[in-house]
């Protein structure tokens, strides 16, 4: 009752009913109960683990290769390599020729296409096959009845991913037997591949879904080095590939010597170009003026304000090479047949 004197109203009161309280809505997860996604979304967030996984640690690695300086380096290096080796097997020092920067870029535009192709078509294989092989490894290692249960396909292809690592060097070795320039080009992108193979093949074994932040970060580091040693074996794989060109275009030069451009080289002093099928014929003139012709050359490139001349009968074992510096008094005539 209120006290007297206070106006006041009376609200009824509704009884409390007894028994246990009625049951707090929880989401399937805490429930315990399945799922509405099923099996499909846990394939999806499984199954993607190792790819996802890639992909994370792919984004720096691409920047930094993607990075100007670090591409023209790169290419620089690759021209470096073949013109050395060019230069080795002509019987000349690289540093005669006095390459420019762009020299070597234009001289590396084949080797990098190369790897470009080999890292795209490699890149396409693996998103296929990683597409199709992903769902069957959704279920995480669990229990034997369920290592049991996946495809045979699946035990098989885990088989073959943790196997690449020696397999493959040991098939480019062996292929170096029988042909021994590609297993030299071929080499190293194997090791890189078998890395890859391998760390694939833990990720697909051992998928983690939704992973802690420790474990998340332990993933996309080994990933991470695993994409950095595969970056190295195919750089390696290219500076390989543009040795095996250089040297083959300086031993196919004796079949190329006749479609290379002809000269005839005229001087006020003697040059002394002695070699096989080079002519000296003097000529008549006085001082100051052309009085020597040498005949039976061939231009082989311009660089770096030099000439370098080959003789007709330019063999590897008897074959020179003239160095004529442009700012000497000659004069250089292209002909279209040496008479």
């Amino acid at each position: 009752m209120p006290p007297p004197g206070d106006d006041a109203v009376a609200v009824p009161l509704e009884p409390v009913p007894a028994g246990p309280p009625p049951p707090s809505p929880a989401t399937p997860a805490a429930a315990g109960e399945p799922s509405s996604a099923g099996p499909a979304a846990g394939a999806e967030r499984g199954g993607r683990t190792g790819a996802d996984s890639f992909l994370r640690a792919a984004g720096p690695l691409a920047g930094v290769l993607a990075n100007v300086t670090v591409l023209t380096a790169l290419l620089v290096y690759f021209g470096w390599r073949r013109s050395e080796t060019q230069s080795q097997r002509l019987g000349i020092d690289q540093s005669i020729l006095a390459l420019s920067t762009r020299d070597y870029l234009l001289r590396s535009i084949g080797p990098v296409l190369v790897l470009l192709i080999g890292v795209a078509g490699m890149g396409l294989a693996w998103v296929a096959i990683d597409r199709r092989v992903a769902p069957w490894f959704a279920t995480g290692p669990g229990s034997a009845a369920v290592e049991r249960s996946r495809p045979r396909a699946a035990r098989r292809t885990l088989r073959v991913l943790g196997s690449a690592w020696l397999v493959l060097p040991v098939a480019v070795w062996l292929l170096g037997l029988v042909s021994p320039s590609p297993a030299f080009v071929l080499f190293p992108v194997s090791i890189g591949l078998g890395v890859l193979a391998l760390v694939y093949a833990a990720h697909l074994h051992y998928p983690t879904g939704e992973p802690d932040a420790g474990e998340q970060r332990r993933v996309v580091v080994r990933a991470a080095f695993a994409l950095l040693l595969a970056c190295v074996c195919l750089f390696w794989t290219a500076s390989n590939y543009a040795e095996v060109l250089g040297a083959r275009l300086a031993d196919g030069l004796p079949g190329r010597i006749e479609r290379l451009p002809a000269v005839n080289v005229y001087s006020e002093e003697p040059l002394f170009l002695d070699g096989p099928g080079v002519v000296e014929r003097p000529l008549d003139g006085g001082e100051g003026e052309l009085r020597f012709l040498y005949r039976g050359l061939r231009l082989y490139d311009h660089t770096g304000g030099r000439l370098l001349l080959l003789s007709d009968g330019w063999t590897p074992t008897e074959g020179v090479v003239f160095v004529i510096d442009d700012d000497e008094p000659i004069r250089i005539e292209f002909v279209q047949d040496v008479p």
